[in-house]
């Protein structure tokens, strides 16, 4: 059994873009500007020299500014718990491994405030929380340090389900898709 004691890494979202006909120049065909870090930490079981699978904690806190007409802000966090399953293989001095997990996530999202780039009047529309269907999958390598530690360098892809915004002022309600792709440093400690 191991803990995994923390994991932060890189992110970078490839989709965050709003399903609303009304959202032009928004969210609606930009890529925003996303500032994240990714934090998790789990409890897994190696069952035996190829399978091992783990349940883990997710924790994001993304925060983005659109490009266009406006300036955009909306504070977002989003939290999950996945069950991985995990398939690894000692190689040489190397223990790549791939895994693929599903869970439950819940993102509470903000409010949108629209900050016109012109002399027009601030736009705020009410977020709504949303619990969701998550799933990842990804593929890394294990780095053995001592008999106790380990670390784990892995790229993953996490769809943290949808975003929800109500509408008003002239825009329709607005759904957004939240997924992102991470590179992760994860430290192991093993019981």
């Amino acid at each position: 059994m191991a803990i995994r004691i923390a994991e932060t890494g890189l992110s970078w979202y490839d989709s965050f873009k709003s399903n609303a006909k009304n959202w032009e120049p928004h969210q609606k065909n930009t890529s925003p500007e996303i500032n994240i870090a990714p934090i998790g930490f789990g409890l897994g079981v190696k069952i035996n020299d190829y399978i091992a699978n783990d349940i883990s904690v997710q924790y994001r806190n993304p925060q983005y500014t659109s490009r266009g007409g406006y300036d955009d802000e909306q504070k977002i966090r989003s939290y999950g718990f996945l069950y991985n399953f995990i398939l690894h293989k000692r190689w040489y001095k190397l223990e790549p491994f791939v895994f693929l997990g599903a869970g439950y996530g819940r993102n509470n999202n903000g409010d949108l405030v629209m900050v016109p780039t012109n002399s027009e009047p601030t736009i705020t529309l009410k977020g709504k929380d949303t619990n969701n269907f998550i799933w990842n999958f990804g593929i890394g390598n294990t780095f053995k340090i001592n008999k106790k530690f380990n670390c784990k360098l892995f790229y993953r892809y996490i769809n943290f389900g949808k975003l929800k915004t109500h509408g008003g002022n002239g825009y329709n309600d607005s759904t957004q898709k939240l997924r992102s792709q991470e590179f992760i440093f994860s430290l192991m400690y093993k019981l």
